[in-house]
């Protein structure tokens, strides 16, 4: 995998089902599905670059208290990642299918989308393998918004994370501004930072950029994958998930 990441880039599906008190999930919950695509850009010392790309399917249910997101590389489940809430904690689980593939740039970048889409800003993992895991990528990532600690919790070793989303900034042309849960695109213009734009709907492609670094996620789901390239966003249609570099 590390091989793959290098020579170009890894297509993730994560695919989200959820679950109320372990029980099947209904028909009705299904027709309340939708997909998200994610996009994870790491510069590299050498100049190459790593790219993660994972589409997320989530079903939505009033009453869920356990939702379960399972990856897939090239069609192969390689993850299965659980968040739940449990005596007043919220905690995320990793269960490994391919070890081998599980590597930092894909689970990171699944647990923080996960923590997005949920308005989570702190989590318990209790697994020493997903641990290890976010460690390197918190290391090798190096981004203001994600803390850890290692903890004790109920008497057992943890990793508590912490994100704080309200410190996501975007670098556009040397000139930095926050998101706030904005689109790329609205937050610069709400700072009076000029990204070219025409329809901030996704169709046009004309406020297309290159990530440089950093992860962003859809807030669309009608983008034409003609517009953008395997390493572009359109800023209308995309919302930082970590600090990121964009020209």
């Amino acid at each position: 995998m590390d091989e793959l990441l290098e020579e170009g880039f890894i297509v993730v599906r994560l695919m989200c089902a959820v679950k109320a008190g372990w029980k099947a999930i209904s028909k009705k919950a299904r027709n309340f599905m939708r997909e998200l695509k994610l996009i994870a850009v790491r510069a590299m010392k050498d100049g190459k670059i790593r790219l993660v790309h994972v589409e997320i399917t989530s079903f939505n249910q009033a009453d869920i208290n356990t939702v379960m997101y399972r990856a897939y590389v090239d069609d192969e489940q390689v993850l299965a990642l659980i968040y739940h809430t449990r005596e007043g904690h919220d905690f995320v689980s990793l269960t490994p299918n391919r070890i081998e593939k599980c590597v930092p740039e894909v689970v990171g970048a699944v647990l923080l989308s996960v923590m997005h889409l949920n308005n989570l800003e702190v989590v318990w993992i209790t697994d020493e393998f997903f641990s290890q895991l976010i460690d390197r990528y918190a290391v090798e990532n190096k981004t203001n918004e994600l803390s850890l600690f290692h903890a004790f919790l109920n008497g057992e070793p943890a990793l508590h994370v912490h994100y704080r989303e309200n410190e996501v900034e975007v670098c556009f042309n040397k000139k930095r501004f926050s998101t706030q849960q904005q689109s790329i695109l609205d937050a610069a213009l709400n700072e009076n930072i000029e990204i070219k734009h025409l329809c901030k709907s996704g169709v046009c492609g004309k406020c297309r950029l290159d990530v440089l670094s950093g992860t962003a996620l859809a807030t669309s789901t009608i983008i034409e994958p003609a517009l953008i390239g395997p390493t572009q966003i359109l800023a209308c249609s995309f919302k930082a998930i970590t600090s990121m570099e964009v020209e």
